[in-house]
């Protein structure tokens, strides 16, 4: 028996993650609901998650077994939700299926000392033994920005831009090794002069930021460009003005 959570609870349970708040009630039924008391002891069952680490935006599982009191695996459908008890970690339980157990999460923001808590309708609750502990992901385009907004910098002199690298739920990343290169945009500000300058090599400070110096060659203002890996980034595109010694 497959159990596909309906739009209304899984709208819920992502809510849950988010909020990392104590199930009170869905309010409505969920694909999956038990009827009648269910012969399960929680206190032989478990929560067995995937090792980590966990990384935001990847996907991991997590498999509940339910035992009867004899100590046998219960087998049968039940109604399940999963969410996030204690720390700082934050998680959407995109699947949770009540007939195999099976638990699809993908962390989203950075935390740790979060354990996986699971409501078995009709019986409690139980906690697991593992902690997930999230850290940031692959830096994203989406959320990399370059720091600061309109510069001014005197004609000959040096100002230094600095890039900081982020995932794409905003997590900031805390390593290096990513291709970071600023540009000139063909862009002057409304009625403004356009002006030019260089950029030197990008200095890669191992933590996620990055830092890239530009000196003014030509009275006037132009916007900045910057790419990650070979994307232009969608953050806001600051601004360097040169100003006339």
């Amino acid at each position: 028996m497959v159990n596909v959570a309906s739009t209304a609870c899984r709208r819920h349970r992502r809510r849950l993650a988010l909020a990392m708040m104590t199930l009170v009630g869905l309010g409505q039924a969920c694909a999956g609901d038990a009827v009648g008391p269910l012969d399960i002891d929680l206190t032989q069952s478990s929560i067995s998650v995937e090792p980590g680490p966990y990384i935001a935006g990847d996907s991991y599982s997590a498999r509940i077994l339910l035992r009867r009191p004899t100590g046998e695996p219960f087998t049968g459908s039940v109604r399940l939700v999963a969410w996030l008890v204690g720390g700082s970690s934050v998680v959407d339980f995109y699947r949770v299926d009540g007939s195999s157990g099976l638990l699809l999460f993908e962390p989203q923001f950075v935390g740790d000392g979060s354990r996986v808590r699971v409501r078995v309708a009709g019986v409690g609750e139980m906690t697991s033994s593992q902690e997930i502990a999230v850290v940031a992901g692959r830096a994203h385009t989406f959320c990399t920005f370059t720091r600061g907004a309109t510069q001014h910098v005197t004609l000959g002199a040096t100002t230094t831009f600095t890039v900081i690298a982020a995932d794409r739920w905003c997590n900031r990343t805390r390593t290096g090794g990513d291709v970071i290169t600023l540009s000139l945009s063909p862009t002057t500000y409304a009625g403004g002069t356009l002006g030019h300058g260089t950029f030197g090599a990008t200095v890669d400070r191992g933590d996620g930021t990055y830092t890239v110096t530009f000196t003014g060659t030509q009275v006037g203002s132009m916007y900045i460009e910057t790419t990650l890996n070979g994307e232009r980034t969608r953050g806001t595109t600051p601004g360097i003005t040169v100003d006339p010694p």
